[in-house]
């Protein structure tokens, strides 16, 4: 059976194969950065099994001083804790912020539990929770961090609280330095939370927009930043 189409020249044969050759490397550069990423991005993920029940657990509590050791030993059986307020109630009476509390409650569970049980500082992604003492004195000395509603006023949220405007770079760049400091201290990533919330108020104006934009934005370089020194977020 004879083709219709015509011979290629040597040149043209030439060309067609080095034109495969750059899309085959193209192909596998583009693989290995994603497996490259992949590995980066690879924390110490928490044990997993069908067998068993995934359970986590969940500590929320202001007026809980430091765990002592049956408490840690019970804590320990979950393979993921993750922590808010429990230990800022001090021996002595006082409080102190939570952005101490939470690395020593992480560095605690992770000693008793020989590393096993991965742990999460919580970290709001909308409400400017004034027991993160450092994070919120940023809030009362920059008005510029705060949510503002069309005709300028401060946006309020559960309360009285304001809100993180995550499209500021300093509040972003302070809110995220926040999490960032708890893995250096000991914990194994935050648990981001209202991380979901990316519509805080309703409206199509350009604050609303702003807003939604700069949330987002604050989320994913938050997550990239953590990859880079094998740590991560749970987004909730």
């Amino acid at each position: 059976m004879r083709s219709n189409s015509l011979p290629l020249k040597k040149s043209e044969t030439i060309s067609c194969a080095n034109m495969f050759l750059v899309v085959v490397l193209v192909v596998l550069l583009a693989e290995y950065r994603i497996c490259a990423l992949r590995e980066v991005a690879q924390g110490p993920l928490p044990h997993f099994s069908w067998d068993t029940l995934p359970l986590f657990l969940h500590s929320q509590n202001n007026t809980c001083a430091a765990w002592n050791a049956p408490a840690l030993e019970r804590i320990t059986r979950f393979p993921l804790v993750t922590v808010g307020m429990t230990g800022m109630l001090l021996p002595n009476g006082t409080m102190q912020s939570m952005e101490i509390a939470g690395p020593e409650t992480c560095r605690l569970i992770s000693e008793a539990s020989n590393g096993t049980t991965q742990t999460f500082s919580v970290l709001n992604s909308v409400i400017d929770w004034p027991w993160n003492y450092k994070l919120h004195a940023g809030m009362v000395a920059n008005p510029d961090w705060r949510v503002k509603h069309e005709n300028g006023s401060d946006f309020h949220v559960v309360g009285n609280n304001w809100a993180y405007n995550l499209s500021n770079p300093d509040c972003r760049k302070h809110w995220i330095d926040t999490c960032v400091e708890t893995t250096r201290l000991g914990c194994t990533g935050c648990f981001i939370d209202q991380s979901n919330s990316q519509e805080l108020f309703p409206g199509n104006f350009p604050a609303a927009q702003e807003y939604s934009r700069g949330h987002l934005a604050a989320i994913i370089e938050l997550s990239n930043i953590l990859a880079e020194t094998g740590h991560y977020a749970i987004n909730n």
